[in-house]
């Protein structure tokens, strides 16, 4: 089967390509001839490395172009996407008109397999110019009441053209399937969650008094929370050590909390790093504190190291990937009381520690990368199939 996945910055750091070329590889592994297809590219390599067999190419180069004259540069650069209009710039990512039409180019001209686009307004695109003689399947990488009221608009006007929308939790299975009613004339929608980029790690052995965090350094990751629970955990105690892993916008004010709470001792801001992997097992428990969060390939990754995790209640990624007192620790969500009191009960019970962590890592076999890839074969089949469509 041919697959083309069509990506906004495929080659970045960020979990939108490292999704992608999980799954790619993994489908080219199994057999399938597999295009990654980056809107724009702005590095020479790409962060995430896809196997040997997958084709990455891009539509616009912007490698250089920071330093070129504005009269240099493509104008359709600098306005904003007809198809979204002005009036969404603030609600969406900034697509412009060169994207739009460099899009549209490309996906008017298949006429086998399956294209999936992975972000608003991409599948927008894909359902406005693509191509009849391809399945075009929308892989939600958000969740449904992410969306501003103008985009779920957009969406409630272009899904119907779509073949299928894949989501990431159950939650929002059930959200837009309400949305978009099959006996309505809308999409087949399928739960299928992130892939782990790797199999399981041996456990951890959970006897270094850290509590560690991954993720971007902004305000919908909840941070300041960990840090402002965590001035609690040290009170009682003074031995443990908070360590933040990642870069963002935040990075001067949650420096500042630091300082002002007195914890540069005690809470750590790592920075990014080129291997995550190697430092989830230097810590004995995960904490994921995010407002927002629409599935949490974090915590997935901790799971792999078999890190007892604690997340907090009602937010998707959390609920998805943490069965309370099983897996993991729920609590209210942005209560940074209980927020503390569960890092507590974890640090003074080494055993609820080893047991939450091992039952996790048991769980990780539902996400290695072939089984997930088989769960899209089998959706991307069903559709083919259901159209007429050659896979290519």
């Amino acid at each position: 089967m041919r697959i083309r996945y069509l990506v906004r910055f495929g080659y970045g750091l960020n979990g939108i390509a490292r999704s992608v070329v999980t799954q790619a590889n993994a489908l080219t592994a199994a057999g399938h001839q597999v295009e990654i297809v980056s809107l724009r590219r702005n590095n020479d390599r790409p962060r995430f490395q896809p196997a040997p067999g997958v084709r990455m190419f891009p539509l616009i180069d912007d490698r250089g172009q920071d330093d070129l004259p504005d009269e240099r540069r493509d104008p359709l650069d600098a306005e904003v996407s007809p198809l979204m209009g002005p009036e969404h710039k603030a609600h969406v990512p900034f697509f412009t008109a060169l994207d739009e039409r460099e899009v549209a180019r490309y996906v008017r001209d298949l006429r086998d397999g399956v294209l999936v686009t992975t972000q608003q307004p991409l599948s927008f695109f894909a359902a406005r110019y693509g191509s009849p003689h391809v399945v075009r399947v929308a892989q939600e990488h958000m969740y449904y009441d992410f969306y501003s009221a103008d985009v779920r608009r957009l969406m409630g006007v272009h899904f119907p053209a779509l073949d299928a929308v894949g989501v990431l939790t159950s939650t929002d299975l059930a959200a837009y399937r309400r949305a978009f009613p099959a006996d309505r004339g809308g999409p087949v929608i399928r739960h299928i969650p992130n892939a782990l980029h790797h199999r399981p790690f041996p456990p951890a052995p959970l006897d270094r008094k850290v509590v560690s965090a991954v993720g971007r350094l902004h305000p919908h990751k909840g941070f300041d929370l960990l840090i402002k629970a965590f001035e609690q955990v040290v009170r009682v105690h003074p031995d443990w050590q908070l360590r933040i892993y990642g870069n963002g916008p935040q990075k001067a004010a949650l420096r500042t909390l630091i300082e002002e709470r007195h914890l540069y001792n005690h809470v750590l801001l790592m920075g990014p790093v080129d291997d995550v992997d190697a430092e989830y097992p230097k810590s004995s428990i995960f904490v994921l504190s995010s407002r927002k969060e629409p599935f949490g390939l974090v915590l997935l990754e901790a799971m792999a190291h078999g890190l007892p995790r604690i997340g907090f209640d009602g937010v998707l990624g959390c609920t998805e990937l943490i069965e309370h007192g099983r897996t993991g620790l729920l609590v209210p969500q942005e209560d940074v009381g209980a927020l503390a009191a569960a890092v507590i009960r974890l640090i003074e019970s080494p055993r609820l520690r080893a047991e939450l962590g091992a039952a996790g890592h048991r769980r990780t076999r539902d996400y290695l990368p072939e089984v997930i890839a088989a769960r899209w074969l089998e959706l991307f089949t069903e559709l083919c199939e259901r159209r007429g469509i050659p896979p290519g």
